[in-house]
């Protein structure tokens, strides 16, 4: 097996801390997660997502650029569906830029359709949405003249002004949790981004139409990020403990939200089936637990979901520590 990067996420923030202190205890976790190890933070998109407090990731992001030299910064997701994509790709140009190339791009289809209306658009157009701006963006990070007359975006004859440091443009990671999407994903040839609701089994059967679908279109792999839940303490019963405490109050956000569709993996799982896809233990336990998808799958960056609304600055960066220590050293072996 070869050498895992690994990162973990930002975005949820703790009421307890006012917004400009969140903003200096993530900038702390950054260079310390640099010192031990760590390769690349990701952030969350959400709106309208009272009362949980998210952070939006592109200014975030810019934000924690100038903290670490060598941290690679993800959205982990953006719902593209919901974005213009010349403005996006303006964007990702200039945090490209202010990262000196270690921008990657994540994105996902969405699935509230309180969203939709706010952008005026429909839930049902989702996908023609997703794969226009897909086009779009490509083209105008190539630098060259673009018109295009589809049936959601229109640009004529629209240069950008800057292109992305990456060439030919920052990795795109596509989140995906249902058959049609991770074919999609194969299709385009991106990085499958493998969301925290599946179980192993849900991650097999999905990878193998991702990969018959990469193979088919004549794309080599590329990354093979994974993405975790994560609860881990000094030891398993300790672990539990905690995950019962937060990961039910974790999942009841999504549960109004919608983000459980017929053609997706199965969200909503008692806390005993949580247990099985989450990464709940002593560090060595959860390292065994990745080393499954690393052989399996051959993952190549693991970000583990660290955060928590009730999480204390001083927790987060003792868990980094903990991780860095006993979980990173036996991944990968």
């Amino acid at each position: 097996m070869s050498k895992v990067e690994f990162g973990f996420t930002l975005g949820v923030a703790n009421p307890l801390y006012p917004p400009e202190k969140q903003i200096e205890n993530w900038a702390e976790m950054v260079r310390v997660g640099q010192q031990l190890g760590f390769g690349l933070i990701s952030t969350p998109q959400h709106w309208l997502a009272h009362p949980v407090k998210w952070f939006q990731p592109i200014p975030l992001l810019s934000r924690l650029a100038a903290e670490a030299d060598r941290i690679k910064l993800a959205t982990g997701i953006l719902q593209l569906p919901l974005y213009n994509p010349v403005d996006l790709a303006e964007q990702v140009a200039t945090l490209d830029a202010m990262s000196k190339g270690r921008f990657i791009l994540g994105v996902g289809l969405g699935y509230r359709e309180q969203l939709f209306e706010a952008v005026g658009a429909r839930k049902a157009d989702r996908v023609g949405r997703f794969t226009e701006a897909i086009e779009i963006m490509r083209r105008l990070w190539s630098g060259d003249e673009v018109t295009f007359h589809g049936k959601h975006f229109r640009v004529t004859k629209g240069r950008i002004s800057m292109t992305p440091l990456q060439k030919p443009h920052p990795p795109i990671w596509m989140a995906a949790q249902s058959e049609p999407a991770v074919r999609r994903a194969g299709e385009l040839g991106f990085a499958w981004y493998i969301p925290p609701q599946g179980d192993f089994n849900d991650v097999t059967r999905l990878w193998n139409i991702y990969k018959d679908a990469l193979d088919k279109a004549g794309h080599p792999l590329p990354a093979v990020p994974l993405i975790r839940y994560t609860c881990i303490a000094k030891d398993k019963k300790a672990a539990v403990e905690y995950a019962r405490a937060y990961m039910q109050d974790t999942y009841a956000l999504y549960r109004p939200w919608g983000l459980e569709e017929k053609s997706t993996v199965r969200i909503h799982r008692t806390f005993e089936e949580e247990m099985q896809r989450a990464l709940i233990g002593s560090p060595e336990e959860c390292a065994e637990e990745i080393n499954k998808y690393v052989k399996a799958f051959g993952v190549t960056h693991v970000i583990l979901g660290i955060g928590r609304p009730n999480f204390r600055h001083e927790d987060a960066l003792e868990t980094l520590r903990l991780i860095a220590e006993r979980l990173m050293p036996n991944v990968g072996r």
